[in-house]
């Protein structure tokens, strides 16, 4: 820059410096729905901040559902059971924008996964509860990923020998 001086004044040349910060980005909102079934996928959501920041995920405080995750890139929740996966957000920063601040705390309620379980056979009293003749069938809904029905027959020690039908106990393992 130059300055000339006309008329009454004269000019001298200053330099001048600016320094541009980075800008606050913003709130980031959860937007993703607050319960899922268990063992149905679910992939957390939301918005709000400025820049381009990838969001970030992690577990907030309180979860109650065993092995309860959250994957930090894709938002993706894991949980082994039923209860409460607590999860949280932000927004990462990049060259214009710092990182935003984590959202409150967020309960996603893992639910009792709906499933009706039909058991059936018989066998010939032998004082065991062996499920040798027994089956169990899922009639609606289906079991998650990796879990398995397990089922015997009711134990009757003092019974008579005899045909019996039914089964005592069936059981549906989250493996």
């Amino acid at each position: 820059a130059t300055v000339t001086g006309t008329g009454n004044y004269t000019g001298t040349l200053s330099n001048v410096s600016w320094s541009i910060s980075q800008a606050q980005p913003g709130i980031v909102t959860i937007t993703s729905p607050g319960s899922e079934s268990y063992g149905n996928a679910y992939t957390a959501s939301a918005t709000g901040g400025s820049g381009s920041g990838a969001l970030v995920w992690a577990l907030g405080t309180g979860s109650t559902a065993a092995g309860a995750a959250i994957d930090p890139v894709t938002g993706v929740i894991t949980a082994n059971s039923t209860g409460t996966v607590v999860i949280r957000a932000q927004r990462a920063g990049d060259a214009n924008y710092t990182a935003s601040g984590w959202t409150a705390d967020f309960p996603v309620l893992i639910s009792p996964r709906p499933i009706t379980v039909t058991l059936a056979g018989s066998k010939t009293y032998d004082g065991t509860t062996a499920s040798t003749g027994a089956a169990a069938s899922v009639t609606s809904g289906s079991l998650a990923g990796t879990d398995t029905i397990s089922y015997s027959f009711a134990a009757t020690p003092s019974a008579d020998g005899g045909a019996y039908s039914g089964l005592a106990t069936a059981t549906i393992n989250n493996v």
